[in-house]
C-alpha cells in the first residue's frame, strides 16, 4: 500500500507531477490516465460532465509564487461558472466506496467571490477569497467514491460567479489484479497482483448483480488461488459467458478489480434464451418458474442441445456433424432466472423415441448433417 497524490490544474503549462485539465472547461474527458506526484500513472481519468462558462486568470496578477504546497501556475488560472451546480468535474476509476481525500480551491484573489464546493453532493467548508495575495489554503473533505467508483466536484456562487482552480486527490493505493489465468466454475484459478507481498484471504466474484465470495489461498509473490463456484439450486448464481468482476481482499485492504469471462467445465454448455416457443421445455416439462426470454440454461452438451427458443433434443455437435447422442435416462437441466437471478435445476427423463430420418438436399442421406445446414428445430432426436 502506498499513498498516491493526484494534482490537477486548469492550465496548459506543463509542470512535473501535475495534470493539466486544459484551458476549456467543456464537456469531455480531460485526462485519460492521471499521473501522481511522482509522475507514475494511476489509472484514474478526469472528465467534465457539466460545462463551465469559461476560463479566467493572469500569470502576473492571480499568483506570484507557490502557495500551500501548490505551484504558482496552479493558482494563476481557473474555470468559472455563473450557475450553481453547473460545472462539474468527475474522477473515474476508483474502487466503489474507496476513501479519497479531496482538496479544492476557487481562485484565491477575488474579493467577495467565495465558492461553496460539493463533493459527491456533500458540502465542504466555504472557500474564502481575499482581496490580496496570498490566497487561502484549499478546503478539504474526506470523500468516498460512489458505487461506480466516481467522485464528482461542483460548486455554488456567493456573488456573480464561482471559480475552480483545480484539486488534489489523496488516497491509499490498492493492489492491481494484473492477470487471471482462467475463471472456470469448479476449477482452480490463479491471479497475480501488482503487490509482491499481497496475501489474499478471500475473493468476491460479481456478474449481473450477483456477488459470490470464495476463500483464497496465498500463492506467494502477490499471487493467490481461488475456485469460482458453480450454481446451487434455488440460490442466486453468477452468469456464464460474460465478464465477471474479481476483487480480492487480505482481510483489510481490497485489491482493485480484475475481470475475466466465467466459463463452464466440460461437458457443460449454455445458452441464453432469446425467445420461448410452444415446444420449449417449460411448456412441456415440469419447470418452475417457467423459463422466459433472458433465462440462461446450462446442460450436459454430450447428451442434449438446448436451443435459444427453449427447445431441446438429443442432437449434439461432434465438431463436424450433428449426431443423435442416443442418450436415454434422467438428465439435469438448469435455468438461471433473469429477474431474481436464482438458478434452479430440474430432472428430466429422456425416454425411447421413434427414430427420425432427416430429409435434406438431393443426395443427402443418413442421420448426419453438416453444422449450420439445418436449424435445431428442423431435426429432432429423442424429444425431452
Amino acid at each position: 500500500m502506498a499513498t498516491r497524490v493526484i494534482r490537477c490544474k486548469t492550465s496548459t503549462n506543463v509542470t512535473a507531477g501535475y495534470n493539466n485539465l486544459g484551458s476549456a472547461g467543456t464537456v469531455g474527458q480531460k485526462i485519460a490516465n492521471a499521473v501522481d506526484s511522482t509522475g507514475a500513472p494511476t489509472g484514474i481519468s478526469v472528465h467534465v460532465i457539466s460545462a463551465f462558462s469559461g476560463q479566467a486568470g493572469s500569470a502576473s496578477t492571480w499568483a506570484t509564487a507557490d502557495y500551500h504546497g501548490l505551484v504558482e501556475n496552479y493558482w494563476e488560472w481557473a474555470w468559472y461558472s455563473s450557475t450553481n451546480g453547473v460545472g462539474q468535474v468527475q474522477l473515474q476509476g476508483f474502487m466503489p466506496n474507496k476513501p479519497v481525500n479531496i482538496d479544492v480551491t476557487g481562485w484565491g484573489f477575488a474579493g467577495t467571490r467565495h465558492a461553496d464546493f460539493f463533493v459527491n453532493g456533500v458540502a465542504l467548508t466555504r472557500y474564502l477569497n481575499k482581496a490580496a495575495l496570498p490566497p487561502n489554503p484549499p478546503v478539504s473533505i474526506a470523500a468516498t467514491a460512489d458505487s461506480n467508483g466516481y467522485i464528482t466536484i461542483t460548486g455554488n456562487k456567493t456573488d456573480t460567479v464561482w471559480y475552480f482552480n483545480g484539486f488534489v486527490a489523496t488516497y491509499e493505493d490498492s493492489a492491481l489484479i494484473n492477470s487471471i489465468d482462467k475463471l472456470e466454475s469448479g476449477s482452480l484459478s490463479t491471479a497475480v497482483t501488482s503487490d509482491p507481498v499481497y496475501a489474499a484471504t478471500s475473493v468476491n466474484i460479481t456478474s449481473d448483480g450477483v456477488t459470490k465470495t470464495v476463500p483464497a489461498a496465498n500463492a506467494g509473490g502477490g499471487s493467490f488461488t481461488f475456485t469460482p463456484p458453480g450454481w446451487v439450486n434455488d440460490e442466486t448464481a453468477l452468469k456464464y459467458g460474460v465478464a465477471n468482476t474479481v476483487i480480492a481482499t487480505n482481510g483489510t485492504n481490497p485489491t482493485q478489480s480484475g475481470s475475466a469471462t466465467l466459463t463452464l467445465p466440460s461437458p457443460w454448455g449454455f445458452v441464453v434464451l432469446t425467445s420461448v416457443s410452444p415446444d420449449s421445455l417449460d411448456k412441456s416439462g415440469p419447470l418452475f418458474p417457467a423459463w422466459k426470454i433472458g433465462t440462461q440454461v446450462i446442460y450436459d452438451a454430450t447428451k442434449i442441445t438446448v436451443y435459444p427458443n427453449g427447445e431441446a433434443d438429443t442432437f449434439i455437435f461432434d465438431g463436424t456433424f450433428w449426431v443423435d447422442s442416443g442418450f436415454e435416462g434422467t438428465i439435469q437441466v438448469w435455468g438461471r432466472d433473469p429477474d431474481d437471478k436464482r438458478a434452479r435445476v430440474t430432472d428430466l427423463v429422456l425416454g425411447v423415441a421413434a427414430p427420425v430420418i432427416p430429409v435434406g438436399p438431393a443426395g443427402f442421406v443418413g442421420a448426419y448433417f453438416a453444422a449450420g445446414t439445418f436449424s435445431g428445430s428442423t431435426f429432432k432426436g429423442n424429444y425431452l
